[in-house]
């Protein structure tokens, strides 16, 4: 993850103890709102919240600022609100998400303590009103938190492994999987029609691959890259309103090396008059980062104007 424009954050270590904890990190997230501010979902049950140096990481960050004790399992997902400062939701292996006052280092509400599986991802709508999570039970919950319910709920995938999923905007939200002959599917659900009919809007056989897809969204280009560790290829699909709402664009084959971990950089830092819409960083297998980065096609003298879409 990028602690800025420049600077490049990784983790997969134990803490020391001199960082006062000897928890494996599962998740970190950096807050949308600051971007020295990093949170940290640990192994012990914790959500650590450290504030990286305006100039920069040149030492090991001895203590964390605040630690939002609530979880009584590990904590493998963090994930911040969209539009509310100081709003961030965790979900721990106890099963219930829950979303947190960062300031006050209070716990603002459980969002539902009767789910019954360990969540494997969480994501907020894109105007932040509601958050969907998926887990080991094969469901796509979505909820209202203001109103402290759930929304709907649905199956949204058949194999054994655990589900990922990520809001493309307000309404819609796409999942990625497995079918029951072990083929990587993606899907794409609309939010408001769960609890009467809950037809997928888009379904798609990707490949037979092992690892899980990770949906990350650019609400900007309507795009979502779909990088999975082990692999060496990142595919890409665009989400739209219309018929049929979602398409598999290609695949970007990332070298030869698989995916450790991948991060996307901020939108400061991208060329847009070479046309490039997304970068990303990769750690590999061998501990190197390497950059990718996307591009819309452009003839050379076109690339000084801009079309009319």
């Amino acid at each position: 993850a990028f602690t800025s424009d420049t600077q490049v954050l990784t983790t997969g270590f134990n803490l020391s103890s001199e960082r006062q904890t000897s928890s494996t990190v599962h998740d970190l997230k950096f807050s949308p709102f600051n971007p020295n501010e990093i949170a940290l979902g640990t192994e012990d049950g914790n959500v650590r919240i450290f504030h990286i140096p305006e100039d920069g990481l040149e030492d090991t960050l001895a203590e964390a600022k605040r630690t939002l004790e609530g979880h009584s399992r590990r904590v493998g997902v963090v994930e911040y609100h969209p539009l509310a400062s100081n709003v961030l939701v965790s979900c721990g292996a106890d099963y219930s998400p829950v979303l947190w006052d960062v300031e006050k280092g209070a716990e603002m509400m459980r969002v539902d303590e009767s789910l019954k599986a360990i969540v494997s991802a969480a994501s907020f709508s894109t105007d932040g009103k509601l958050l969907a999570v998926t887990g080991k039970d094969k469901m796509l919950h979505v909820y209202d938190p203001r109103a402290k319910s759930q929304a709907a709920s649905v199956k949204a995938q058949e194999g054994a492994k655990a589900l990922r999923c990520a809001f493309t905007s307000d309404t819609q939200v796409l999942t990625t999987g497995f079918n029951l002959s072990s083929e990587r599917q993606i899907s794409l659900w609309d939010v408001r029609n769960l609890s009467e009919s809950p037809v997928k809007m888009f379904v798609d056989v990707v490949d037979s691959g092992t690892g899980i897809l990770m949906p990350i969204v650019d609400a900007d280009t309507k795009m979502t890259y779909l990088p999975s560790r082990g692999d060496a290829t990142i595919y890409f699909a665009e989400s739209f309103a219309e018929d049929p709402h979602c398409e598999v664009l290609g695949m970007y084959q990332s070298g030869a090396t698989q995916i450790v971990g991948i991060a996307a950089l901020p939108k400061s830092v991208l060329d847009v008059r070479d046309c490039e819409v997304m970068r990303f960083k990769k750690l590999s297998l061998d501990s190197t980062i390497e950059t990718i980065s996307f591009h819309v096609p452009r003839k050379e003298d076109e690339k000084e104007s801009f079309q009319d879409d």
